[in-house]
């Protein structure tokens, strides 16, 4: 089944989870970290956000609100609560992951600089 995007839009249309992996690797994290109630109420938040966008014609990056939603309660889960989060093995997950965003927004950041000339 093909899905358009919504017109301006830089993410796809509701209902359509982004498949990139990056984002396969947040959904196992979270995955694996919560419970299936609150996984679900995480990847619901991405899906309401992306229909309110779309809803508005509002421009957004669907990877970086998806990884928002998805990860935006993960401070609920046991593993990623308390003194010994640190040492837990989804603690050194989730820091390979914020650094491969980090790393992935910078590249886009610098391959959406208009060019010099001179």
């Amino acid at each position: 089944m093909h899905h358009s995007h919504t017109q301006g839009s830089s993410g796809p249309v509701t209902g359509m989870i982004p498949d990139s992996a990056i984002a396969q690797s947040a959904t196992a994290l979270m995955r694996a970290a919560a419970s299936p109630m609150l996984y679900h109420h995480c990847a619901r938040a991405y899906l309401f956000a992306a229909a309110l966008a779309t809803r508005d014609q509002v421009r957004y990056d669907a990877e970086l609100c998806y990884r928002g939603a998805l990860l935006h309660d993960l401070g609920l889960t046991p593993n990623f609560t308390g003194p010994d989060c640190s040492r837990s093995v989804e603690q050194r997950q989730r820091h390979r992951f914020c650094k491969a965003t980090a790393t992935l927004l910078r590249r886009r950041r610098l391959s959406r600089r208009p060019s010099r000339s001179t």
